[in-house]
């Protein structure tokens, strides 16, 4: 039986087919491309917010300067900061722009270079500082005479700053060469030469340690994951491990030199710093540093105030001793406080997670993020050991890694875009857990009464205010003498320290500037006894150890006094300035008494 129904046909379903994979395979290119455009606005909005709050705790650290001028001079260059991230990572989007944004880094690298080399002083500073062929910058300083018309840039600073360019400047060769940019190509050839010989001369020993740490970690990076090319992947095992550890780094001297950490206890390990309060050495330095992170915890000592603050409080010193902490996250937190680091970390977490969340990278494209990751840890390892580039005016260039490692991530976005690159994996958690450990130190320093602390803080804030704006040497033969005359009003600081002491009778900073303010005034009890509340405190403060050896050697408590002073290794000729002060306002028999304490000092 004949049918006669047409034959049967698959082309319909056939077209139909590839119409749906068509469709399909359309909505998901659309999707990987919403998600990558997704993942690049939430990078650029966090860097936006972190950045905002940077500049928060930094306008904060104006309001709380005693010196506006020199303050808001500080806020320009943090706000500048800011803007060169923001503006890196929103023009960083293709190879092209990483080899103009890479030989501009070269070029800068070579001027900043120059500039060093002809402002240096080479002739004064050879006898005393370190430097790796001096005849050179001698000749330089002899033949130019440029050298004695410009302000110069401290060694450390320009070698911090070059620590950085420089491997930006290989990721502008790099990236000049891939895209046959045989001028820029040329010019950042040329940038790098002339900054990596001025890199050298700059003989910046932390700046020399933290290249070579970027370099190495850079290498070890490629041979780790050196099988990238093969199409393996290329991840960075245990994320949150790195991201805890570098977030961690800021903290680390803090925490191993810290006098009275209520979280940590390292007393055998800050002996061997020795417990001299006028140490040179920079763990020295930093332990006498967290002196002010204890009294200005919230808004940080002011913007560019750290010199005077420290020389007064710390130091109990009528003239500048030392303009820096040494240590760039630990300056951070003397001047903006402990939100100031914190927001701070959050920059660099976003920089470091951008850096480790790439899932699939082939062969050269890894050349990109090793350059980033070698300028990231110069940055940070130089961090460690100085914070001349903060405290410079080259702190516009501290947050330059940050904005190209975002650069590198929109321009691996754009030409690759298999799922595991735009993944849309998230990275507010790991950020977040970058600041951790800077959030919870600072806690633990406000604890067990942080109102109390934060009335201390604005207390601080008062009284380096009424005396230290009008405080001018020699005018003034020292502080003391300016608290015994009228010129000043120190009451609202003592009315907010009398309010930190009623919430808690035991907090360090009020007890320990009330003491200070009645040693100078003369009220020698009330003196003895903040000072002595202020030592059960924080017994191993130097600070109070010299205040307190005063008052009691003004008492007539010699042997005790000499005790105290031995312990901080205090140089007895230090003392005759405070028997000069004690003869000049006529208190013979206190003098004899200091001079007396000295004498036994300088017998053991």
């Amino acid at each position: 039986m004949m049918s006669f129904l047409p034959a049967p046909t698959h082309a319909p379903t056939i077209q139909i087919i590839r119409a749906k994979i068509l469709v399909i395979s359309t909505i998901a290119e659309r999707e990987r491309l919403s998600v990558s455009k997704r993942r690049e606005a939430s990078l650029f909005l966090q860097l936006m917010g972190a950045g905002l709050l940077f500049l928060t705790t930094g306008f904060v650290g104006v309001w709380a300067a005693y010196d506006q001028t020199i303050a808001w001079e500080r806020f320009g260059l943090l706000l500048l900061a800011v803007i060169f991230a923001l503006g890196i990572a929103r023009i960083g989007d293709s190879q092209r722009a990483l080899a103009w944004l890479g030989t501009g880094c070269a070029l800068l690298a070579a001027g900043l270079g120059i500039y060093f080399v002809l402002t240096a002083d080479w002739v004064s500073s050879v006898e005393t500082d370190f430097r790796l062929f001096p005849f050179i910058g001698i000749w330089v300083q002899r033949t130019i005479s440029i050298s004695w018309t410009l302000p110069p840039i401290q060694s450390n600073a320009a070698g911090g700053a070059l620590a950085v360019l420089l491997p930006l400047a290989a990721l502008g060769i790099y990236a000049s060469w891939r895209e046959r940019q045989w001028m820029l190509l040329i010019a950042a050839l040329f940038g790098l030469g002339i900054g990596l010989a001025t890199f050298l001369l700059s003989s910046s020993r932390g700046g020399w340690i933290g290249l070579w740490v970027g370099i190495v970690t850079a290498l070890a990076a490629w041979w780790f994951f050196r099988s990238a090319g093969k199409g393996e992947r290329f991840a960075i095992p245990g994320r949150p491990f790195w991201l805890i550890f570098v977030g961690s780094l800021p903290l680390l001297v803090l925490i191993f030199v810290h006098p009275a950490s209520p979280l940590f206890s390292f007393q055998p390990l800050a002996d061997t710093f020795g417990e001299n309060l006028y140490a040179r050495g920079r763990p020295g330095i930093w332990r006498n540093m967290l002196t002010l992170l204890q009294d200005y915890p919230y808004t940080g000592s002011g913007l560019g105030n750290t010199t005077m603050v420290y020389s007064t409080y710390v130091l109990l010193l009528h003239v500048k001793y030392f303009s820096h902490a040494h240590n760039l996250f630990l300056q951070i937190v003397v001047e903006q406080g402990i939100v100031g680091l914190a927001s701070f970390a959050w920059l660099l977490g976003i920089g470091m997670a951008v850096l480790t969340r790439v899932r699939r990278i082939r062969g050269e494209k890894m050349i990109y993020l090793l350059a980033v990751l070698a300028s990231f840890v110069a940055l940070l390892v130089h961090g460690v050991t100085d914070s001349e580039f903060y405290a410079s005016r080259l702190l516009p260039l501290i947050l330059l890694p940050v904005g190209m490692a975002l650069a590198v991530d929109r321009m691996l976005l754009k030409i690759d875009q298999t799922p595991e690159v735009i993944s849309n994996r998230r990275i507010g958690a790991p950020v977040l857990l970058f600041m951790l450990p800077s959030l919870l130190f600072g806690l633990s320093l406000l604890l067990p009464n942080p109102v109390a602390a934060f009335h201390a803080n604005v207390g601080a804030i008062r009284q380096a205010d009424a005396e230290l704006s009008v405080y001018e040497w020699p005018a003034w033969p020292m502080q003391d003498a300016l608290r015994r005359s009228h010129k000043i009003d120190l009451a609202p600081a003592q009315e907010e320290y009398a309010r930190a002491l009623a919430m808690d009778g035991s907090n360090v900073t009020a007890n320990r500037r009330l003491g200070q303010i009645a040693l100078s005034q003369g009220e020698y009890e009330d003196a003895c006894r903040f000072l002595e509340r202020a030592h059960t405190g924080a017994p191993t403060q130097l600070t109070i150890k010299q205040l307190l050896g005063e008052c009691y050697a003004i008492g007539g408590r010699v042997e005790e006094a000499a005790d105290l002073w031995r312990e901080i290794r205090f140089d007895p000729d230090r003392l005759r300035m405070r028997e000069w002060w004690y003869s000049s306002i006529d208190e013979k028999e206190q003098a004899r008494y200091i001079l007396a304490a000295a004498d036994r000092v300088a017998q053991k």
